[in-house]
């Protein structure tokens, strides 16, 4: 679904802003640049910035300002490293943007436990620098300096497996007619070789200046892995489409880039049934519409067919945990009895 306006909401912000600066002073912002930068994706979706941004330090500050916006009927949308790919920071209802930048603190590690405790707000690379020394590291790596907080938000997966799995994949790769097949152990040897996938969406941009970029994934049982690809390979062909493919297949997940002018609105139908084709593709073979980069607003109108009936229990607890819908509001399902 393609958003072109903020959707109704009715809002008391003439009392809630004086309120929240009062608690935030300059960490309140709700000037234009600053609303842009976190209502808009690198991807397919139109921009949709919220009416403000705020930079909570602590998590008593998030619980006020949170208790603000429920009594006056804010949304509130939180924010990591800006990498999601689905829409899911982008505020359809408006409302007040967390800006988790500035909670970063690493509050424990138990490394004989392989455990840590994080604010929402490091990444990846932060903690693994953090764990240098420690005889440990962070090994979920979705191929973005993603902060912790969003990564679970997505389900994130990890494209670690660095001696025994990559002995066999190598052992199987040798045996089917592959090539070239390169692991490595010591981080800077890791570093060099992960190079190459962490940057594959800027090499895509690189390939096909001035296009725009419709991002998307599924993941199937590695079963069926095979087949699925097999028959998404045919299907970008028989569309005449162009889609580079990245995945950390040995969890079955894999992703498509595909260039496409915005301005053409034959190209984007084209896309849209691409994509809805690739998923249900992806939920014949009893996987789902989205590996790691989550549902948000792009995948939303899947969940149905994906989970039945479970999505009225989904539903049920949001509005346990949410009554008044403030809490990211629009995103993975609506709460009216129709899904859009």
């Amino acid at each position: 679904m393609r958003y072109a306006k903020h959707m109704t909401q009715n809002k008391n912000s003439d009392v809630l802003w004086p309120a929240l600066e009062q608690l935030l002073g300059p960490r309140l912002n709700r000037t234009d640049a600053v609303r842009r930068h976190h209502g808009e994706e690198l991807t397919h979706f139109a921009p949709l910035p919220p009416d403000a941004v705020a930079w909570p330090q602590t998590t008593e500050e998030v619980s006020a300002i949170v208790k603000l916006c429920r009594a006056h009927d804010m949304p509130v949308i939180p924010y990591g490293a800006g990498t999601a790919l689905e829409g899911h920071f982008l505020a359809p209802y408006g409302g007040l943007c967390l800006d988790f930048s500035q909670m970063k603190r690493i509050l424990a590690v138990r490394a004989q436990d392989l455990d840590c405790t994080v604010e929402a707000g490091v990444t990846r690379e932060e903690l693994n620098q953090h764990l240098r020394d420690q005889g440990v590291f962070f090994p979920i790596d979705p191929g973005a300096n993603a902060s912790l907080g969003g990564m679970a938000a997505t389900r994130a997966s990890s494209t670690t497996a660095v001696a025994e799995q990559a002995q066999m994949v190598a052992e199987i790769a040798q045996d089917q007619g592959g090539a070239d097949f390169k692991w490595a152990t010591r981080p800077e040897d890791r570093t060099r070789l992960w190079a190459a996938r962490h940057q594959g969406y800027m090499s895509v941009r690189a390939a096909y200046p001035g296009k725009d970029f419709w991002i998307t994934d599924v993941c199937v049982p590695i079963s069926r892995l095979a087949d699925c690809l097999g028959e998404t390979f045919d299907d970008i062909a028989d569309c005449g489409l162009i889609a580079p493919l990245v995945g950390h297949v040995g969890d079955g997940n894999f992703h498509l880039t595909l260039p496409y002018d915005k301005t053409n609105a034959a190209e984007i139908d084209r896309l849209e049934a691409f994509n809805s084709r690739l998923i249900r593709r992806a939920l014949q073979r009893g996987g789902t519409a989205t590996g790691e980069h989550g549902v948000g607003l792009g995948k939303k109108k899947y969940m149905r067919e994906e989970h039945g009936a479970a999505l009225d229990q989904m539903k049920v607890i949001k509005r346990a945990l949410d009554p008044t819908n403030i809490l990211n509001p629009g995103k993975i399902f609506d709460l009216q009895e129709t899904e859009t």
